[in-house]
């Protein structure tokens, strides 16, 4: 039986569901899932509950825990999604199960893996923000899914799994990303067009035509004329100044945004 805290946010339920379902697939049949006030005695999975003196408020961001202890497991950790990131660890990386790639391949572990020994298993990623150069076109909500298992927590992780109809607000990033993300340089710091450009920042922060006004910003054709097809020159200095300016102004209005690409 999995036991939950009585109230259960959207991602956690999320995680429980695929973590009972994968589950399912080796024992042949869901576990029945209750909140901790209709829990039995014994034999028990909690999933976001810590056993008593695990001090779970001490934890760090992201560090997640794994207890077996008098036939019970509990999964916790701290932040937001430290207990996804046990119940994840415990099928990979103790009961066997492996999520191999983004088209659904999966190795299921044998029934007799599923047999827990007592232990106190305490994990943290090397790497605070993990994200991926990848093609979210291809194999959605497979794709989605692994990456999810696997922890990412990059930005486009929220669009993707809403996206592929996952259940809406089942990701919650552990940063807040300054967006848009990829390829920030030409879309928003340095547009070609302020005034054309679908985003609004620069035309509420500036609101002119880069273009007309400095064309030495831009790449060159063999002529020696600007090319507006092309991305900014970055050996132009008035170019890099401006650059710096409009990196700095959008980090004072977005000072919640722990990551912002500049690529």
């Amino acid at each position: 039986m999995i036991v939950h805290p009585e109230a259960l946010a959207t991602n956690d339920a999320f995680v429980i569901e695929d973590f009972n379902g994968l589950l399912a697939r080796v024992l042949g049949e869901r576990l029945k899932t209750v909140p901790c006030s209709q829990a039995p005695s014994g034999k028990r999975i909690f999933y976001g509950i810590a056993p008593d003196g695990a001090a779970k408020g001490v934890l760090r961001d992201q560090e997640h825990c794994i207890t077996v202890e008098n036939g019970d497991v509990y999964l916790f950790g701290g932040g937001i999604n430290g207990a996804r990131y046990a119940a994840y660890d415990l099928l990979k990386n103790v009961l066997g199960y492996k999520f191999i790639d983004s088209f659904g391949g999966m190795v299921l572990p044998d029934k007799a893996a599923l047999k827990l020994k007592p232990m106190r298993r305490k994990r943290m990623f090397a790497f605070d923000y993990r994200t991926i150069s990848w093609s979210c076109r291809r194999n959605g909500r497979e794709a989605a899914l692994f990456l999810f298992r696997h922890g990412f927590n990059g930005a486009g992780m929220t669009a993707l799994m809403r996206r592929e109809k996952l259940p809406e607000g089942c990701y919650v990033p552990d940063f807040r990303i300054a967006q848009p993300g990829d390829a920030t340089l030409g879309r928003l710091f340095l547009p070609q067009d302020d005034m054309k450009t679908g985003f609004d920042w620069p035309k509420r922060r500036y609101g002119r035509h880069l273009a007309k006004e400095h064309p030495e910003y831009f790449g060159k054709k063999p002529d020696g004329s600007p090319d507006f097809s092309l991305q900014c020159c970055f050996s132009e200095p008035g170019a890099r100044a401006e650059i710096r300016r409009r990196v700095f102004d959008f980090l004072a209005e977005a000072p919640e945004g722990a990551i912002v690409d500049v690529s």
